[in-house]
């Protein structure tokens, strides 16, 4: 289960690697319950991070994360920011959803008092 008592900054050295351990314990719920076109663990870290992680198994996968852990940690350090986070897309897309619909509740106000 992911407990956002337990979340942590995205500059935390395993950040990333709690993340897929979430994505872990999320596609073992729902598939344990018939889901049965849950992303894979990997898949589903991809698309949330919307990092390009390149693996042919597991450990390969971990690793992976585990070296973009180490070069996110540095980055930070330095004040760099390299790498477009799931965050700041995420907030940035509902911003453009509430944008959107602030125009379309205005113009259906213009409708009725037109």
């Amino acid at each position: 289960f992911i407990d956002l008592s337990q979340a942590v900054l995205i500059d935390h050295p395993s950040a990333l690697s709690y993340l897929y351990r979430d994505c872990t314990n999320m596609y073992k719920y729902f598939h344990a319950r018939g889901l049965k076109n849950t992303l894979d663990p990997k898949k589903m870290f991809c698309h949330v991070t919307d990092l390009e992680v390149k693996y042919t198994d597991e450990p390969s996968f971990v690793a992976a994360i585990e070296h973009l852990q180490l070069q996110e940690v540095r980055e930070f350090k330095h004040g760099a920011r390299a790498t477009d986070y799931a965050f700041e897309t995420s907030f940035n897309e509902t911003l453009v959803l509430s944008s959107d619909s602030e125009e379309e509740e205005e113009e259906e106000e213009e409708r009725e008092a037109g």
